[in-house]
Parts: C-alpha cells; structure tokens; sequence
C-alpha cells in the first residue's frame, strides 16, 4: 500500500482509518487476483478445446462474410465442433461459414483464402476436384438462423458437398 496515504491519515491521529485502508486495499488486490485468475482459467480451457482444431483455410469479403476451412484433430463430437464454429469470428448481419474436415483430407487452403470473392470462394468448396468432402458444416446465415449439419447423416440442407 503506499505509504502516502498512510501518512496522510496519521497526521490527522486516524490511525484506524489507515489499517482500514490498508486491509481494503489488500482486499482489493486479492480480489484482482482472484478475477484474473479465473479468467485466465476461462482461456485455457478454450485453448484446450481449440487445440481440437487447426484453421486451414479462412476467406473474407470486403462484406465482412466469412468461410473457414477446419481440420479436425483427433476424435472431435458433433456438439464440439459447433461449439467451436459458433465462436469464429462474426459480423453481426453478415454469414459466416465453417466447414470441418476429418484428419487426413485434403482440405481447401489457399484457394479459399485467395479468392477475389464469395462466389470464388464457394466454386473452391463446392467444385474443386480433389479435395475431401467435410464432415459437419455450420451456417450463421447473418439474420439470426444458424444451421449445423452432420453431413455423414443424408439431409436436405445444402451445406454437404
């Protein structure tokens, strides 16, 4: 505690009031221990769940739109990979797409992150011979609907290629 306000209050013969100063600033700085300790939990066990996952590819329009290609690392759940797809990187209003691939696929990397536009992008994933087919597949369409789709599983979403 700085000594300051300790002589300021002793000056005035308030010796109390300096030990409580004293023990409040000390609280204080337990309990800024404390906060900065839980949320450094917080990140590692995002760290922890994100090392599930390697960003591949990642493509951006001038819009603020966004496609990422996902690898997935290991046995991944379904409930895992839309936790970790919905927080990616959004603009409220604007799409954001992540579509995640087994270990092992060849997974679209530059050609999605080079591509002059949404269109170009989506002509690499959806058309680019030779590369794998993703596993699950998530659509915040920017309006407030999301999508997330097992694609191993037949549907009628449209997000499986």
């Amino acid at each position: 505690m700085p000594k300051n306000i300790c002589v300021y209050f002793e000056q005035y013969q308030t010796r109390n009031k300096c030990d409580m100063v004293t023990v409040r600033w000390i609280l204080g700085v337990l309990l800024l221990l404390v906060v900065v300790a839980f949320a450094s939990g917080i990140q590692q066990k995002a760290e922890a769940q994100s090392s599930s996952f390697r960003e591949v590819g990642y493509f951006k329009a001038a819009n603020k739109d966004r496609i990422f290609s996902v690898q997935m690392i290991g046995s991944v759940t379904a409930a895992e990979a839309k936790a970790y797809a919905k927080r990616k990187m959004n603009t409220p209003g604007r799409m954001t797409a992540v579509y995640f691939y087994a270990p092992g696929s060849v997974i679209p990397a530059d050609g999605l992150t080079l591509a002059n536009n949404l269109y170009a992008a989506n002509t690499v994933l959806y058309d680019m011979p030779g590369l794998s087919k993703w596993r699950y597949a998530y659509m915040n369409y920017g309006n407030g609907k999301e999508e997330f789709v097992d694609c191993r599983v037949p549907n009628n979403s449209g997000l499986c290629r």
